[in-house]
This record gives structure tokens, C-alpha cells and sequence, in this order.
């Protein structure tokens, strides 16, 4: 509740991310087939693509870890109180992006490279565009959806948002939420599993043959 209106704020000054990296622990993630929380359905509406590393491999968000190192002194000493301790926090993200060389930079600044992002924080999250041969779904209060007749449980945190069940190249049924990926439903079991290693790729989806990111 105190974090998301700063979330909004910077969004806002700053533009939307492209993605969202994080490890695997709350609040990012959850130990559910979804791993979703409710501040990562916030940036799954948004558009912005979740992106996790492995579990038990923060070298994978190495950037971030030697961030950390770095204001560790901040942590060891904190200041008498919440105002204090913000005047301190600022002076810190001060030096950090404006003044303190950085050697993955070139010992440039972090300020001289930094542009916004020309992705709008939009007044009102859009709504999903599922294509039309998608099987829409409204997660009941419970976390689970209708299915052939019976009910298959997904997720509480997506209560009352509409995902989409989508058919696979060999026959399963893939759901997501927007554009993230929750899993593949087990109908025999009527259950959601997590997608394999390697994710067969649903009728229709576009390909990438450049070799890099979409």
C-alpha cells in the first residue's frame, strides 16, 4: 500500500519499463504455479514483461546485488527517523547517479546515459487484447476458473480478471494473463502446470528470426 503510489509516481515522471526484473521472493513472486503477487499482476497490466532470474542465482542480477553493496553503509547505520533518514537516501541517489564515476560506464555517471522511457504511464490500465479464437475466462473470487464442465484453479491474486486459454500447436491449452504466460492446463487432471523447459508455441504466434529480443 505505501510502495505502489511511489511505483505510480515514478512511472509517471519517468515512463513505463519494458520489463521488470526481480528475483523469486516476495513481493515479486510467489512459490504458486503463477509465482504471481499482487504488485506483479500492477505491472502485468501495465505491459510490462516479468523478468525472473534463477533461484539461488543473484549473480543473474548482478548489477543490482553490487548496487546494494554500495548503499549497504546507509543500512548498517540508519538515521534517527523516516525524514532523516529520506534526506539521507537522497543524498545518496545524488552521488550515485550524478556524481560517482561508474566503471561498467566508462566511468561515466549514470545521469550522462539515462534517457526516459517513451512508454506513458496510461490514467487507466489497458485492457487485455486476447485474439478472438482465445477461450476467455473470469477468475472466479476463489482463484478458479470454469473449464469443460468443472473448475480449475489458477490463481486468488487474479480474482475477477478475465485470461485467455489459447490451444497449442500439439493439442494443450495454454493460459494467460495479458501478454504473461501462466501455465499449461492438465486436462486430464484439470489442473494448471507450469510450462516446460522448452514451451510449444501457440497458432499464430509471431516468430523472431533476427536472433534478439522482441
Amino acid at each position: 500500500e505505501e510502495t505502489w503510489p511511489v511505483f505510480e509516481r515514478l512511472f509517471e515522471e519517468h515512463g513505463l519499463p519494458d520489463r521488470f526484473r526481480s528475483d523469486n521472493g516476495s513481493p515479486f513472486a510467489s512459490a504458486g504455479v503463477t509465482g504471481l503477487t499482487p504488485l506483479s499482476v500492477r505491472f502485468i497490466k501495465l505491459g510490462i514483461t516479468l523478468e525472473r532470474i534463477a533461484p539461488g542465482k543473484p549473480q543473474q542480477n548482478g548489477r543490482h546485488e553490487r548496487f546494494h553493496l554500495t548503499m549497504l553503509p546507509l543500512a548498517k547505520a540508519p538515521e534517527a527517523d523516516r525524514t532523516a533518514q529520506g534526506q539521507a537516501f537522497e543524498a545518496f541517489r545524488r552521488s550515485y547517479n550524478e556524481e560517482r564515476p561508474h566503471e561498467a560506464l566508462a566511468m561515466d555517471t549514470p545521469a550522462q546515459h539515462y534517457r526516459p522511457s517513451p512508454r506513458t504511464m496510461p490514467a487507466t490500465p489497458p485492457e487485455p487484447d486476447y485474439p478472438a479464437e482465445a477461450a476467455v475466462r473470469n477468475v472466479r473470487h476463489n482463484g478458479e476458473i470454469r473449464w469443460n464442465g468443472g473448475f480449475v484453479y489458477v490463481s486468488k491474486t487474479l480474482a475477477g480478471e478475465a485470461i485467455a486459454a489459447t490451444e497449442t500447436e500439439d493439442g494443450q491449452w495454454a493460459l494467460s494473463f495479458h501478454a504473461h504466460p501462466l501455465g499449461i492446463l492438465d486436462t486430464r487432471r484439470m489442473k494448471l502446470v507450469r510450462r516446460s523447459a522448452a514451451p510449444t508455441k501457440p497458432l499464430g504466434a509471431a516468430t523472431d528470426t533476427t536472433g534478439g529480443k522482441l
